[in-house]
């Protein structure tokens, strides 16, 4: 009997297996890897910091391209809603402002807990740049932080799809509203 015959074809299929198998955990461990390369560069591009009351005219500019307020009435508000928790947090490339995220901690008896994001804005000249996102991850942080258990806000339809990529779902209540 020869020890040097063919090889075993069920080793060989098992060996081809494992090294598929192998090769299909270290892609997917590079691919982990990039992505999370990819994250820490991105949240590198941008420093995040709670805006004090005389930060805020400096977010007026980019909360004017959501909300139609002159800048007096945007004060007003702020400082009115800033009574009851809301934050102007901002998202700066360098020294620029280049994003603002509006939030306020919410407690119900419906749903306990919760952060509410009023106002995501983000620059026109800066969409697509992560900032929006690296805000929204901002707002998850804060909330679990504050043991929040859920981030609520509305969105635009032309937002939705922006927010559905960071795994929001729509909620089944509707909202409603009466003009008085």
């Amino acid at each position: 009997m020869s020890t040097h015959g063919p090889p075993d074809v069920t080793q060989s299929r098992t060996s081809d297996r494992r090294e598929n198998i192998q090769l299909c955990v270290c892609k997917n461990y590079v691919s982990i890897q990039t992505r999370l390369i990819h994250e820490y560069e991105r949240q590198r591009r941008y420093r995040h910091s709670t805006l004090s009351s005389t930060e805020w005219p400096q977010a007026f500019p980019v909360i004017s391209e959501l909300r139609q307020l002159d800048e007096a009435e945007f004060l007003r508000r702020t400082l009115r809603q800033s009574h009851s928790g809301y934050e102007l947090v901002g998202a700066f490339r360098g020294s620029e402002l280049i994003g603002v995220l509006g939030m306020r901690p919410v407690h119900t008896l419906a749903r306990g807990a919760y952060l509410h994001v009023d106002d995501l804005v983000v620059a026109a000249e800066a969409r697509g740049s992560g900032a929006g996102h690296a805000l929204m991850e901002f707002a998850e942080a804060d909330a679990c932080a504050r043991e929040m258990s859920a981030v609520f806000l509305d969105a635009r339809p032309e937002a939705v799809a922006f927010y559905e990529r960071r795994d929001f779902v729509l909620h089944p209540a509707p909202s409603m509203k009466k003009i008085l």
